[in-house]
């Protein structure tokens, strides 16, 4: 050692002197803070749990995310891996964890591990932390002030044979996805805005909330910005565009932004005078000889003074239909015909 150099014979002054000298050095300790959750904030912010298990209520709950700008806008995944960690069943299905590994789940394999490299120390490494995924249920966009709402759920919870969520999927689906993805496991809904988490209340998360009745054309608008040279969507198209007919029980249906159309097939021998259309700002329905075939509560307004029908020839020798058009209130492609 160079008399010009310092006593380095201790860990603590090797520490100092290699910091000093600009060579950077990682310690378990320092690695420890890093992973320790940042300290909460002073904001208290609701979501909304939704139980896989429907004889549990729904219910509000809340947290306080750390002050700041969390990554992504969003500190709810770090706030619920505990949950994920702690609750639900831990035994992995065997035939699920084969069919994950042929895919290079990249949890389970890195992205391609041949099931036999599997053991149960890796599967526990997988099974124990949480794993949080989230699904957008309705993308940011500069319709909606940059405001996103997500679903949380656990990534693994097929892996983990945890129970089907249907209301996770039926939230999903008013949003917009029909069908819905299949969600395993117990989710929770949160929204995040201008790179932070705000409220979601309870009352937000049932099928009329107002977020819902724009999240489709949200997501749309999102996708759109993403890819505007092209202007195509990833998103699958809406139900009854691009000319094609969307059957539902006792009609069909087509749209375009504007207006949509209604097809109610009637016997070969009615008359126009047999038919009566009702037209109201939410619903439509149909009679024939005084028995009612149709009644559709429609998921956007129409406008009951651009509403018509006729009955005309159908595609089957010997049937008619009687054929509605509907005005609608606003411009905007539904993701479904009904409420």
């Amino acid at each position: 050692m160079s008399n010009k150099d310092p006593d380095v014979s201790d860990a603590t002054s090797r520490l100092s002197y290699l910091r000093a000298h600009g060579i950077e050095v990682e310690t378990p300790e320092d690695r420890s803070r890093a992973a320790a959750p940042a300290p909460p904030g002073t904001r208290e912010v609701k979501y909304v749990y939704l139980p896989a298990d429907r004889s549990i209520d729904a219910g509000e709950l809340t947290f306080f995310p750390p002050d700041g700008t969390a990554p992504g806008g969003d500190a709810l995944p770090s706030h619920l891996r505990h949950h994920f960690t702690a609750s639900g069943r831990r035994d992995v299905d065997g035939d699920t964890l084969a069919s994950e590994l042929s895919k290079g789940n990249p949890l389970l394999s890195g992205g391609g591990a041949d099931l036999p490299k599997v053991t149960p120390a890796s599967l526990e490494k997988v099974v124990a932390p949480g794993n949080v995924e989230s699904f957008p249920l309705c993308q940011p966009s500069a319709e909606n002030g940059a405001t996103s709402v997500r679903l949380y759920i656990d990534e693994i919870g097929a892996i983990k044979d945890l129970p089907v969520n249907q209301r996770a999927a039926d939230l999903a689906r008013a949003a917009g996805y029909d069908p819905p993805p299949v969600f395993h496991g117990d989710a929770f809904v949160g929204r995040s805005a201008a790179g932070r988490n705000v409220d979601f209340p309870l009352s937000e998360a049932y099928r009329d909330a107002a977020w819902l009745r724009s999240a489709f054309q949200d997501n749309l608008a999102a996708q759109r910005a993403s890819n505007p040279a092209s202007g195509t969507e990833t998103q699958k198209g809406a139900a009854g565009t691009d000319g094609e007919t969307k059957p539902e029980d006792g009609f069909a249906w087509t749209q375009t932004e504007a207006e949509v159309e209604v097809i109610v097939p009637a016997g070969g021998d009615v008359r126009a005078k047999d038919v009566r259309v009702t037209f109201k700002p939410s619903d439509t329905v149909v009679k024939v000889r005084g028995v009612k075939v149709v009644h559709v509560e429609t998921y956007g307004r129409i406008d009951p003074d651009g509403c018509t029908w006729t009955l005309e020839a159908g595609s089957v020798a010997g049937q008619k239909n009687v054929v509605i058009s509907c005005e609608k209130a606003e411009e905007a492609i539904w993701p479904r015909i009904a409420r």
